[in-house]
């Protein structure tokens, strides 16, 4: 595929995009921070439903690439035939939504979209698990073409936390979206039943507006949606970061990865999370946080019981390093700085 002549500049496409909250706002500014530092213009897309990309395709003669945050953005376009990158990161491969008209058009266009994917020049899974799982749709791999690329975070400003295991309230975050899948009160459960086992006061900080009833023991704080500095204040000052997501994948939702445990790491916070969807390859048992199989009070006080001051400073110090050492930006900027395409 080949850009106009004078073509300068990249696309990103994303459907999400800051304020609102959400993994892809978050990646899609990652990847913007990629080509900054690599001194590549590019311009942003930023579009809300497939039916306005199905009415108004994208135009492309202006590019030399194409970098889809989420693949939809690459579904529709008009224009010159470029190179394109997708990023994949976990339900939107199960071609299903919640939106009747969003599904029925990935449902009749699933075989099209999938050769498409197979077609373009480079795409990039999050997680083994994102990629079987559209292999099991009938995707057809190119290991040349289709690589696994673990997420990778912003690092600026990462700086390691100390946190004694003992002191205040045991302190625990969740940022997630409230959506089902998420398990916001599967968090509040397990808080719960944390207070049950230990009989310590526990507070649990939620990106979320709603409420949930007075529980003894528990303080639940419901933080909206806070600012970016504000949430990296909350995550270094908790114990641990809570990720228990569902797979709902016959609904359409699973954890492709688990961007907020990264987030947490980077201040030294480790991860307590299900062991659904991508997330083991993420959360390594020990290393930068625990699997923990429910968040019934028997598994909730076996986790804990093993925690002492020495192993979760050890914990802690890990979690740091672990993140800064895997998980910065420089995986994208080698992808990037690699991918010829996109090149003066």
């Amino acid at each position: 595929m080949t850009s106009t002549p004078s073509a300068q500049k990249v696309l990103i496409t994303t459907p999400d995009y800051y304020p609102k909250l959400g993994g892809l706002s978050r990646f899609t500014q990652n990847i913007e921070h990629v080509l900054t530092k690599l001194k590549i213009p590019y311009d942003l897309h930023v579009w809300n439903r497939y039916q306005d990309l199905i009415a108004s395709p994208i135009s492309t003669n202006a590019y030399k690439a194409m970098i889809n945050i989420h693949f939809l953005g690459g579904m529709s376009t008009q224009g010159a035939q470029i190179p394109v990158l997708n990023f994949f990161h976990g339900s939107e491969i199960l071609f299903y939504s919640p939106n009747f008209f969003k599904h029925m058009i990935k449902k009749i266009q699933k075989n099209r979209m999938l050769r498409k994917i197979e077609a373009d020049d480079l795409n990039i899974f999050i997680s083994e698990y994102t990629l079987e799982k559209i292999k099991s749709l009938g995707f057809r791999q190119n290991v040349a073409s289709d690589l696994i690329v673990h997420n990778g975070i912003d690092c600026h400003g990462a700086r390691f936390v100390s946190r004694e295991l003992n002191a205040g309230p045991f302190t625990l975050i969740c940022v997630a979206r409230d959506v089902p899948h998420k398990n916001l009160d599967g968090a509040v459960s397990l808080a719960k039943n944390l207070y049950r086992a230990i009989q310590r006061p526990i507070k649990l900080m939620l990106t979320t507006t709603r409420t949930w009833p007075v529980s003894e023991g528990v303080e639940l704080v419901s933080l909206g949606t806070p600012s970016h500095d504000s949430l990296k204040k909350f995550v270094s000052e908790a114990h641990y970061n809570l990720l228990l997501s569902l797979d709902h994948s016959k609904l359409g939702f699973f954890e492709g990865f688990g961007l907020s445990a990264l987030e947490a790491g980077m201040f030294g916070t480790p991860t307590l999370a299900f062991p659904t969807g991508g997330l083991p390859e993420n959360i390594h048992h020990g290393i930068n946080g625990h699997l923990i199989q429910s968040n019934h009070i028997h598994d909730v006080e076996a986790w804990f019981q093993q925690l002492t001051e020495i192993n979760y400073r050890a914990l802690r110090v890990s979690t740091f390093e672990h993140t800064i050492a895997n998980h910065s930006l420089e995986i994208y900027e080698k992808i990037l700085t690699n991918w010829q395409a996109i090149r003066l």
